[in-house]
């Protein structure tokens, strides 16, 4: 994060009971505490993940069998959980959205009013 960088999301793709959720698990247990970093067993990984360690609040999504489009899924999931953490946002009416680019920067922009050291980690199963 110290890095001006494009940060991408990522996609991990695979077969049921492959693992995919047990490694966004670990990842985002990584990510939220870097104390974690003392039971991964992979050295290699554990080495990989110190540049993430610690600098991140996550918040954990299952999304499975819904109707509504996925972006107002996750934002209103953002808007409960900033609710919980004491930030003041609300999602503005969808349907005058017209940059989700724009929209994200202020979703940012809250949430780092709060946590200006910290990255926002979504992770979505």
């Amino acid at each position: 994060m110290e890095e001006v960088i494009d940060n991408k999301a990522v996609m991990i793709v695979g077969n049921y009971g492959t693992g995919k959720s047990h490694l966004m698990s670990v990842i985002a247990a990584i990510a939220t505490d870097a104390d974690n970093i003392a039971f991964v067993q992979n050295k290699k990984f554990g080495k990989d993940m110190e540049m993430v360690a610690g600098k991140f609040e996550v918040l954990r999504l299952k999304v499975d069998g819904l109707t509504m489009p996925l972006r107002e899924v996750i934002l209103a999931e953002i808007e409960d959980e900033f609710a919980n953490r004491g930030i003041d946002y609300s999602v503005p009416n969808l349907d005058n959205v017209r940059d989700n680019a724009r929209l994200i920067k202020e979703v940012m922009q809250a949430f780092q009013s709060k946590y200006p050291d910290k990255g926002y980690l979504i992770v979505i199963d």
